[in-house]
């Protein structure tokens, strides 16, 4: 009997989707014969060029292998069990769909389809969706009017570079008004919210980039009806009519008022006292916007008709009495304008917080039309929009025809990442296969579904696994075809469940079993996510497949206490955790484990690169995304740095850059004398490319100077390598090699130039990176992202308490469902959708964008519990979870902040399995006790490690000396004083004053949960709190290289108008040497080039500031 033609397979984390996958794509191969092999019938696409080249490679070793049946010539006798096995598989399920094939038949069939997909590789269709819409690019040329030469354009990061150029150009060009004001009421708005005003660019690139956003595209045909001026009118409709709104107010509030000062009483008198009802009126008369209040105690004056206070004395009462009638007509008419008008008033203001920004899209929308037409190029995001536009209303023959080829069988993997218009491009194309009766295959997870920031919609999943349409709501009809599509194709599916777990040890199975069970069944989490239930709930429980006699696991939580007001909250967290990560990293050492075996997963980068920096300066061997990147390395460091100097040769700083990137390249230290030497002959040269040709002859030993002529691009870089033989360097040499290949790339599709090359590589640079090295015994570290399909023996999870709730940063487009005028246009009718905080509280007042706002909810309280289930399926036999807790007597914004975490999620859970051990493991020190709790969750009685025994020789007493915000270093420490009893020696009042205004921006960060009442005081004072304003900062504590040699290190430098300031923080008494030490940071700034350079030193104790 034939199975159903779209098969669906829910594949939970070490299920063994990918040999499912193998298994299918084998099977659907060698089911039929066709003269020029049956593959070319199979499109299989996956989501990452990894993943996709990891399937081509299973894919052709699996035929390998069925092919040496039955002698298996050549082969190992494990690799020729799996073959036999595999073989006997595709034999008996084909055999379930009525093909009954010998295996001496699928043998021969395997050799002759492995020689087809070799001899055209090319029609080996095993890619990411990108490559195939890049493949239809080529078939829709006519339809999309486009050139007969065109280029889809990947790198979005330089294309809005590019379109920010002609952007700016524009403003800067034709002095266009409009376009004038949104750009600088855009940078207003930036340094109004404490950005720094030299990201402005940055800041307007990364919001106008939304342009090329999946959700951005459904709604772009409606917006695009509306010009940039439209944008402009629809906000001076608004704020027109806010402002009526609070003229009538201010009216009424003004009445109120002449009443009462006519009566010459004090406010106190009346009723709800100085800060009652008469102190809200002079706020509103004064222009004080409209919030959303109860009014109360004013309803119920007005509803009794009695100002005054029960207190006051009969004359006073006799006054009030005499307005009384008057007081209640106004206040009423006030309750009555503000009843009818305070839900449109609020909508009002949140449409048009960002509707400026909003405009600005339309205008960068036609710099990139001018672009396409210039440059013949389109985006590949722009595309898939394109080509939905045309099979959204074509019918299928007509794709097929454009394709020239025609698939039978499509199988998608990591379908829980698919989003909502990749899914439409491809239900044309499943419609009519399966309606012919092929063999399709989707393959995902709800559970993993950790991408929604790339458009990946959960949704989608869960809706085709339950069968309910209702989950992805109205997603998918925007066209009648649509939907008439999806609804077909939904009847259509048949489940699959892959129940085994083939990963991890049972303890390590049974606690996610247990967790996630747990938690899809709480009311509370329920309420926060619709689809808790349909990912979480049904298909949960997974098989563990390992034996505990084979593999043994542990699963335990440690929670760090914070303890209130002693040292920086989070730089005491990050150094539990450090010390934390690097206690467990020895005790899965001593049992055996490697390095190698160790992965360090983090929620965030910065905790990643945090730790990273930290384990790698103490010796431990670290594999990170970061020492992958290429710049990364000291020898494209030096080249750059080279190159730079090439085409700004009077730029001092690059003369140290060099310096110190090449000395890095020898493993060297920069002697004093070489430093000297480069500050003092480079300081006022007008030619930096002179003083270190210099500077080489006399430090190192090169065969000949750099040709500083050398226009063209390779031949600089090749020049370099030979001087200063790079290839030859102790760090390697891949990547001066991918380096080399970025060049060529660049090369052939720009000019040489080499100013061009390193503003585009500057651009970019945190998107190039070498492959990881193989056979290295290092510790990974990296994100729960770049883990997912990753599997690791031992797993350490550090900081698990990130928010499960909408942020501040969060944003989204709402749609105008209610028909108002002011947001209307003649002739083009309602603003359809605005951009607002997905978490605003006003939103709540209408049904219809509460829905929306709950939605998002939903999705983000899945997308950060998801992250979870990824980073806890990754171990196959330890899995450390670590977190910090707030104290029960923190602030109130604290806890709450705790109680909408994964943290908190978490410790409910351990709590009901009453697991706490009084007694702490060995990898936890004893001076932690007071502030750690540890909770044992599962552990195998019998541990059996797969590793061989690795000892580490390196000393786990460390110490921070700088906080985890600045790129801290670690250093070893002579002495056994561990990170906790330095914590407590640094808990002296003033130094923690010292250290948390040194890590203040602005005064804008102040909350009194992370600062002590010492520095909230001292930034209440105005002479102090001048010195923190937002966007002021140019550094702090930054060394400053003298001319001596030594450094020095200003507390604080701002920039004040045309004059900097070097402010220092003094916590003891006043002392003539720190008038001197400032005077000395005000003289190396005015060496540097600052001429206007004042001193100030805030004395804490004294709470004064000393001008120098």
């Amino acid at each position: 009997m034939l199975a159903s033609p779209l098969q669906l397979f829910s594949a939970s984390a070490g299920s063994g989707k990918t040999y499912t996958l193998t298994l299918e794509y084998l099977k659907l191969s060698l089911r039929e014969v066709e003269p020029r092999g049956y593959f070319r019938r199979i499109l299989a696409v996956t989501f990452t060029i990894k993943a996709a080249e990891e399937m081509r490679t299973r894919i052709i070793k699996a035929l390998s292998g069925i092919s040496a049946y039955p002698d298996f010539v050549g082969i190992s006798e494990k690799e020729s069990s799996e073959s036999k096995q595999l073989l006997s598989r595709i034999q008996h399920d084909l055999a379930q769909d009525g093909i009954d094939v010998s295996l001496e038949e699928l043998a021969t069939r395997s050799f002759v389809t492995l020689q087809q997909i070799l001899q055209d590789y090319g029609l080996f269709s095993v890619m990411t969706i990108d490559a195939f819409v890049q493949r239809l690019s080529s078939s829709f040329v006519e339809e999309l009017h486009l050139p007969s030469q065109f280029e889809v354009i990947l790198d979005i990061p330089t294309l809005m570079n590019d379109l920010m150029d002609q952007l700016l150009d524009k403003v800067n060009q034709t002095g266009d008004k409009n376009l004038t004001e949104l750009v600088l009421s855009f940078a207003r708005q930036e340094v109004t919210d404490g950005r720094n005003w030299n990201r402005i660019r940055q800041s307007l690139t990364d919001f106008l980039q939304i342009t090329f956003n999946e959700n951005y595209f459904r709604i772009k045909d409606e917006m695009d009806v509306f010009s940039m001026a439209d944008f402009i009118q629809i906000e001076s409709q608004i704020y027109e009519r806010i402002k009526l709104l609070e003229s009538q107010v201010a009216h009424i509030a003004n009445q109120i008022i002449e009443l009462v000062e006519s009566s010459h009483i004090s406010d106190a008198e009346f009723t709800g006292g100085a800060k009652g009802p008469i102190n809200t009126f002079r706020r509103l008369a004064s222009g004080q916007s409209l919030k959303l209040e109860a009014y109360s105690t004013l309803r119920k004056a007005a509803e009794q008709n009695k100002w005054y206070l029960s207190k006051v004395d009969p004359i006073t009462k006799s006054n009030i009495e005499a307005i009384s009638d008057q007081l209640t007509e106004h206040a009423q008419e006030f309750l009555q304008l503000y009843d009818d008008e305070i839900s449109r008033y609020l909508l009002f203001k949140l449409v048009a917080k960002d509707l400026k920004k909003v405009a600005l899209i339309s205008s960068i929308n036609e710099e990139y039309q001018v672009y396409q037409n210039e440059q013949s190029s389109i985006s590949i995001s722009e595309f898939a929009r394109r080509i939905n536009e045309i099979i959204s209303k074509d019918p299928v023959p007509f794709i097929y025809e454009k394709l020239g080829d025609r698939y039978f069988h499509i199988l998608i993997d990591e379908f829980q990442d698919t989003s909502i218009l990749q899914w439409k491009n491809f239900m044309p194309l499943l419609e009519n296969t399966v309606s012919l009766g092929k063999r399709n295959l989707l393959v995902g997870d709800a559970k993993q579904s950790i991408y929604k920031f790339r458009g990946g919609e959960v949704g989608l999943i869960a809706s085709l696994t339950a069968k309910n349409p209702e989950l992805i709501g109205n997603k998918i009809n925007n066209t009648e075809l649509d939907q008439v599509r999806y609804d077909y194709l939904v009847q259509q599916i048949h489940l699959n469940q892959l129940e085994s777990n083939y990963r991890s040890a049972p303890e390590i199975v049974e606690f996610n079993n247990a967790l996630f069970t747990w938690i899809s069944q709480q009311q509370e989490y329920q309420s926060f996510c619709a689809l808790l239930e349909p990912v979480y709930g049904q298909y949960m429980t997974q098989i563990p497949q390992v034996s505990s006699q084979d593999l043994s696991g542990q699963v335990d939580l440690l929670v760090f206490q914070k303890p209130v007001n002693t040292l920086d909250n989070k730089d005491l967290e990050s150094s539990w955790m450090l010390e934390q990560v690097v206690q467990l990293i020895e005790y899965n050492l001593s049992l055996g484990f490697k390095l190698a075996d160790i992965a360090i997963l983090t929620r965030k980068n910065k905790q990643s690169n945090f730790l990273a920096l930290q384990l790698k300066e103490a010796g431990y061997p670290v594999i990170s995304a970061d020492s992958l990147l290429v710049y990364y390395s000291s020898l494209v460091t030096f080249i750059l740095a080279i190159l730079k100097m090439k085409e700004d040769k009077e730029k001092h700083l690059l003369l140290f850059e060099a310096a110190y990137a090449l000395a890095d390249v020898h493993g060297k230290t920069i002697s004093l004398e070489a430093l000297d030497y480069l500050q003092t002959h480079g300081k006022y040269a007008k030619n930096q490319q002179i003083i270190l040709d210099q500077y080489l002859q006399l430090y190192y030993d090169v065969s000949s100077n750099i040709n500083w002529k050398e226009d063209n691009l390779f031949d600089m870089v090749y020049q370099l390598i030979g001087i200063f033989d790079l290839f030859n360097q102790s760090e390697g040499s891949e990547y001066v090699l991918k380096f080399l290949d970025i060049i060529q790339e660049y090369t052939l599709k720009n000019t040489a130039s080499i100013a061009d090359f390193v503003q585009y590589f500057d651009l970019n640079k945190h998107s190039f990176s070498i492959s990881c090295p193989e056979n290295i015994d290092a510790i990974t570290i990296t994100s729960i992202h770049r883990s997912k399909g990753l599997e690791y023996p031992v797993v350490i999870l550090p900081f698990a308490a990130w928010t499960h709730q909408v942020s501040e940063r969060d944003k989204i487009w709402f749609k105008l469902a209610e028909e108002i005028d002011v947001f209307q246009l003649n002739g083009k009718g309602q603003l359809p959708y605005f951009y607002a905080k997905a978490n605003a509280s006003d939103l709540d007042l209408f049904p219809d964008l509460a829905h929306q706002k709950q939605k998002e909810i939903d999705a983000i309280f899945l997308d950060a519990l998801n992250m979870l289930y990824v980073a806890s399926t990754r171990a196959k036999q330890h899995l450390h979870i670590l977190l910090a807790e707030p104290s029960p007597d923190a602030h109130s914004k604290t806890q709450l902040t705790f109680k909408q975490s994964i943290g908190q999620l978490l410790m409910k859970y351990v709590e009901t399995l009453k697991t706490t051990s009084n007694e702490l493991p060995a990898f936890v020190k004893p001076e932690y006790v007071e502030n750690s709790l540890y909770y044992l969750i599962s552990k195998s009685e019998l541990f059996i490690s797969k590793s061989l025994a690795t000892k580490s020789n390196l000393p786990i007493s460390l110490a921070l000396n700088a906080k985890a915000s600045t790129k801290p270093l670690l250093r070893i420490k002579s002495s056994q004083t561990d990170l906790y009893t330095l914590a407590k020696e640094k808990r002296e009042r003033g130094k923690i004053i010292h250290d948390q205004l040194e890590k203040l921006n602005s005064y804008e960060e102040l909350t009194e949960e992370e600062f002590l009442p010492e520095v909230l005081e001292l930034l209440e004072i105005e002479d102090i709190k001048q010195f923190f304003k937002p966007g002021e900062l140019l550094f702090s504590e930054e060394d400053i290289l003298m001319p001596d040699g030594n450094m020095i290190r200003p507390d604080r430098v701002i920039r004040q108008q045309d004059s900097l300031v070097v402010v220092d923080y003094k916590t003891g008494k006043k002392d003539d040497k720190h008038i001197i030490q400032v005077n000395s940071y005000c003289e190396a700034l005015r060496q540097m080039g600052y001429p206007v350079v004042k001193g100030a030193i805030i004395y804490t104790e004294d709470k004064e500031v000393n001008y120098v």
